[in-house]
């Protein structure tokens, strides 16, 4: 089952990433409009995007005081990815969202991706190595 929420300007829908999934693990988010920095800069073409991310995160992050001064930030701890899981379902994220954007009826849409180089690189090594190569690039831009 497949839950779809549509909203004001964008598409929220929850999937499996895989049959063994009990429940879906995936949350996506659909802009049709290329989006900037949350909205905040204006986009120098048009476009559409696909955000996905792990829906139950198990990684923990914390929150500290960094002093009795109500009025000073606390120190956030994310620890984003802390947790093998989550890597491995960011991993599959990746490998559903490329499934739906290369969909037939998503082509006449399609234009020149933004990093389609770099892109084109790693659609050329095999579904394991692809996978290294993902961890490898989202530990170093998260972590």
């Amino acid at each position: 089952m497949v839950l779809v929420l549509l909203l004001s300007w964008k598409l929220e829908d929850f999937c499996k990433s895989s049959p063994e999934r009990e429940y879906p693990n995936i949350q996506f988010h659909f802009f049709p409009a290329f989006v900037i920095d949350h909205g905040l800069v204006d986009p120098d073409r048009h476009g559409y995007q696909l955000h996905a991310s792990p829906n139950h995160p198990k990684s923990r992050g914390h929150i500290t005081l960094n002093s009795s001064n109500p009025y000073d930030y606390p120190k956030i701890q994310f620890n984003y990815l802390e947790h093998e899981d989550d890597l491995k379902q960011t991993i599959e994220c990746i490998h559903v969202a490329r499934k739906i954007l290369g969909q037939d009826s998503l082509k006449p849409f399609a234009g020149k991706k933004l990093d389609q180089e770099n892109m084109l690189k790693l659609m050329r090594y095999s579904k394991n190595t692809l996978d290294l190569k993902l961890r490898l690039l989202i530990t170093h831009h998260v972590l």
